[in-house]
């Protein structure tokens, strides 16, 4: 009950039962009209033919000629089912390879951008490698340099060192300072004789206005 009726009539053979009141060459023409292979089966102008000859008239005439009709309109509709059912298939797989072509130019999109990325990182590094490089070799210069000061100094002033001590030991002990000299005495002025005699009056006059005066 699942399966259609073209998977049953394809894969495995099936076919309706012939009316049991139709006529022989009726029976014989739809059983031609149903073989599997499709070589075997009459063509509609062979068909036509066929259906010439048969009698006319009867309710046997008219059951076939209404068989016919329904089966045909049956195969008619099936037939635009099966051409819908086509077109919604053929849409689908339109749809889907529309899907898979967006997908994959997405996914080259984004590889392409990964890539460029990945370059660019590639690049940077590649510089600052390069950088660092140049900054490792000028700092081993400058050590270098330094190095080279350090070491020009330090024989210099082992040099100095050298010469100072040489100069060490060609100059003399100082002698000792000679002694100085003893300070010198000054006489004091002599003192005038003292008499014991009394002043005279004379003098003493002259003593006492010259004190007035002075």
């Amino acid at each position: 009950p699942n399966e259609s009726l073209a998977t049953v009539v394809l894969s495995k053979g099936a076919r309706p039962e012939p009316l049991p009141s139709g006529p022989a060459p009726l029976v014989a023409l739809m059983k031609r009209c149903w073989a599997q292979k499709v070589g075997d089966r009459p063509v509609f102008s062979e068909i036509a033919l066929e259906l010439e000859k048969l009698p006319r008239g009867g309710g046997a005439r008219r059951d076939v000629d209404n068989d016919i009709a329904k089966k045909r309109g049956s195969l008619e509709r099936k037939k635009e089912e099966l051409a819908r059912e086509r077109e919604e298939i053929e849409r689908a797989r339109r749809q889907m390879e529309e899907e898979q072509r967006m997908r994959a130019d997405s996914f080259k999109r984004r590889g392409q951008e990964e890539q460029r990325r990945l370059d660019e990182e590639r690049r940077k590094l590649e510089a600052w490698k390069e950088d660092a490089d140049l900054a490792r070799e000028k700092k081993e210069k400058e050590l270098e340099e330094l190095r080279r000061e350090a070491e020009q100094d330090r024989a210099k002033a082992q040099k100095l060192v050298e010469e100072a001590q040489k100069k060490r030991r060609e100059v003399p002990p100082p002698s000792a300072p000679p002694p100085k000299p003893a300070p010198r005495e000054v006489p004091s002025p002599p003192k005038p004789p003292t008499s014991s005699k009394p002043p005279t009056s004379s003098k003493l006059v002259m003593k006492c206005t010259g004190t007035l005066t002075g």
